[in-house]
Formats: structure tokens, sequence, C-alpha cells
């Protein structure tokens, strides 16, 4: 939630404890985050986060044995512009790679995934899903300089 959507809540519900306000809202957003919740405008939000946080919950969806949020090259903006998320991973040997998630056709991904690889000292993987996985995309990202690794999840 951003310092808006919280002045907000505070001017609707200030009589309502932060912590149980807090817990209200918690449950409100897992009923529509949840991979068989139909279509809501919350589960339309952040679906790259989405994904990292499931990387993050079950790393071998990329071939790795740990995964975590890590800062992106750039701040994302704002909520409602889809933008790759971040995170590193190491896998069974203990090498480290950055994971870049995307969702959906994104015209930006190449420049996003070029400042990550400028940023970081390790190879990348870029975390598609299957339905994002189009042929222009693969073309497109194996243009970079430095070849990443595309894993379907």
């Amino acid at each position: 939630m951003g310092a808006n959507d919280r002045e907000a809540f505070r001017m609707l519900h200030g009589d309502i404890p932060t912590i149980d306000a807090l817990a209200a809202v918690v449950d409100s957003v897992l009923a529509h985050r949840s991979p068989d919740a139909p279509q809501h405008p919350l589960n339309r939000l952040g679906q790259e986060r989405y994904l990292r946080w499931q990387l993050e919950q079950d790393p071998a969806l990329v071939s790795m044995s740990a995964v975590t949020a890590t800062e992106p090259p750039q701040p994302r903006a704002n909520l409602k512009d889809p933008i790759p998320c971040v995170a590193r991973a190491v896998d069974a040997d203990g090498r480290e790679s950055m994971v870049v998630c995307s969702v959906g056709i994104d015209v930006d991904l190449v420049g996003f995934v070029a400042d990550v690889q400028e940023m970081a000292d390790a190879p990348v993987i870029v975390a598609l899903r299957a339905r994002d996985a189009v042929a222009i995309t693969h073309d497109v990202l194996g243009l970079l300089t430095t070849p990443v690794d595309i894993r379907i999840v």
C-alpha cells in the first residue's frame, strides 16, 4: 500500500486499531491473490511480484535452492504500472544468479534485464509464465551482449 492509500484508510477507518485494520486488509487481499482466484483488480496488480514470491516459496521452479527478493536497478514509480522485479538466487552448488520476474508482454524487459546485468556480477535468469514466453521475447532477449537463461514457470 502506498502513502496515499494509508492516508485514505486512516481518514475512513481511523477508529480501528492499526493491527486490526492491517489484518482485515490482509484477509481481504488474500482472498484475491491465490492462483485459483477469479480475475479481480487486486490480482492484476503486481503480478510479477507474486511470481517472485512463488519463486521464494519454491526455488526449484527456477532450478535454484534459494530465492530472495532484492532491489531493482530502478525504483518502481507506482503500483499500477507493471515493471519486472528482481531476486537473488543460489543454486545447489552455491553459485549466485539474479532472477528477473516478468509477467505479460513487456516491451521494456530487455532494457530492464540489461540494467540488472550491469548492476550485478552474476548470471541473469528471466522467469516468465508459459503464456508470456512468446517467440519475440526470446528473440529480443537473445540480442543482449551477455546471454540470459529464460526459465518458464
